[in-house]
């Protein structure tokens, strides 16, 4: 009696080969050293984004406050702490880490001090400015019109 063999697998193919192991490693290591710095960026734009749409609700939920309360409203910045509040219409906030900030009349001008507000008439109209939010590989520049009050939010690459 004889015992035929199997020709589907051999000894050979049992496995890989440790040449074959390092190449795979090293493609892995190539690859993962080529998505990790983006996927922080991603993390910083996407905190970014995420300051700038709650800092333009908070200066839209002061604006409403004002015309509703038929007095004047202020959202308050403090820079060096690096939160925003007003009084009766949001409470205080801070900016994510990694995220600057700086004030201003208008885009690229901006202006060095401790505090920043923006001030909501009873009409809805504004004392007007531009908050700028700095983070890494983006900005976002938030304006406000004097005349209507309206809050924009401009994305700056």
């Amino acid at each position: 009696m004889t015992i035929a063999k199997s020709t589907f697998g051999s000894e050979r193919d049992a496995g890989y080969t440790l040449l074959e192991l390092l190449v795979m490693l090293t493609v892995l290591g190539l690859a993962t050293a080529l998505v990790l710095p983006r996927a922080g960026t991603g993390r910083d734009r996407v905190a970014l984004r995420t300051a700038a749409i709650q800092l333009a609700a908070g200066l839209r939920a002061t604006r409403t406050e004002a015309m509703s309360a038929s007095s004047e409203t202020a959202l308050v910045l403090d820079l060096t702490q690096r939160r925003y509040w007003a009084d009766g219409a949001v409470n205080v906030r801070s900016l994510p880490r990694g995220i600057g900030i700086v004030t201003g009349h208008s885009p690229g001008t901006p202006i060095a001090t401790d505090r920043a507000a923006v001030r909501f008439k009873p009409d809805g109209s504004a004392s007007g400015g531009w908050i700028g939010l700095r983070g890494r590989g983006a900005s976002a520049d938030i304006t406000v019109d004097w005349l209507t009050g309206a809050t924009r939010i401009d994305w700056v690459k």
